[in-house]
């Protein structure tokens, strides 16, 4: 990041330099907050179309589930390593709203795997 080559020789170039700094690792927040959203959203359809959809797809959709969620886990990497150079009081926003993200993917998750079961997997 290019904050870190900021200058830091008096106080405010600091101030300024730790600014920066923190608005830089918000930014590297965001983008896999938005992908851990995105498969949030893909394991919902990937559940209604287990649900309703043609057996024959079903394991098509099951794989979805599976890449959804590895890609959940691939932004709680991310999120978490920025998270933690963050002020605790700024790093609990993003971390608590994954969280919420991460529990509402599991439900989706034990949704998708009882469907599995009930359609003959």
């Amino acid at each position: 990041m290019s904050a870190y080559k900021l200058p830091k020789d008096t106080p405010e170039q600091r101030e300024i330099r730790q600014k920066a700094i923190e608005q830089a690792t918000i930014l590297a927040i965001q983008a896999p907050m938005g992908v851990a959203h995105k498969s949030v959203r893909v394991l919902e359809l990937v559940e209604q179309v287990m649900r309703f959809g043609n057996v024959s797809a079903i394991t098509d959709a099951a794989t979805g589930a599976a890449l959804a969620t590895a890609s959940i886990i691939a932004a709680e990497y991310n999120i978490r390593v920025n998270a933690s150079q963050l002020p605790a009081s700024k790093a609990n926003q993003y971390t608590s709203e994954f969280d919420s993200l991460k529990k509402h993917a599991a439900e989706l998750e034990a949704h998708i795997h009882t469907i599995l079961h009930e359609r003959g997997l």
